[in-house]
């Protein structure tokens, strides 16, 4: 995705109308785009990306705490305790890294005292995987309009993966009737 579409009631009988069609990204960047893919890809780019260094994922585990232990080795200063959820047992690991990117109310982030400044939205989405067969101009872009946010990605091997808030009494765009659009 590139390009964001907005778009409002034109006052005729409640239909929506497209106002402007902008780019997604508006700062200054070397990649002015937005990379929309599933899990599954990102995971998959990282993971081979960790082989080709002889390196690996341990699944199932997860961070309980980490500390910093000043009476180790320079080298490896962090203690990191995890829990292996299919033995029950909790190891120590000693690292010089620890990497969190487990969100912004993460582990990583809780234990190293980092506060969060924007609590993120709290609307209420739906996500189905359809195959919309359709006159709509502006499918392959995000909306935005004054009843919320539409999103359709593509997803190898699968139907389009389509987002739409539902906070506000908001009807899904693109999924009812064309008649809301022209």
């Amino acid at each position: 995705m590139s390009e964001i579409a907005f778009w409002s009631p034109d006052g005729v009988a409640g239909r929506l109308s497209r106002r402007s069609v902008g780019p997604e990204v508006t700062c200054t960047t070397l990649f002015p785009y937005v990379l929309v893919t599933d899990q599954g890809n990102t995971e998959a780019a990282f993971e081979a990306g960790l082989g080709s260094r002889g390196l690996g994922i341990d699944r199932p585990k997860e961070l309980i705490h980490y500390a910093y232990d000043a009476n180790t080795s320079h080298t490896w200063p962090l203690k990191a305790y995890v829990k292996d959820h299919l033995s029950g047992v909790i190891e120590v690991w000693h690292t010089k890294y620890i990497l969190g990117s487990d969100g912004a109310r993460g582990i990583v982030r809780h234990i190293a005292g980092v506060q969060v400044q924007a609590q993120g939205r709290h609307e209420i989405w739906a996500v189905a995987d359809v195959l919309a067969d359709t006159n709509f101009p502006d499918i392959r872009r995000a909306i935005v309009c004054s009843k919320g946010v539409y999103a359709d990605t593509k997803r190898p091997g699968w139907c389009p993966h389509m987002r739409t808030t539902q906070s506000g009494g908001y009807r899904s765009i693109g999924c009812r009737s064309p008649k809301l659009f022209y």
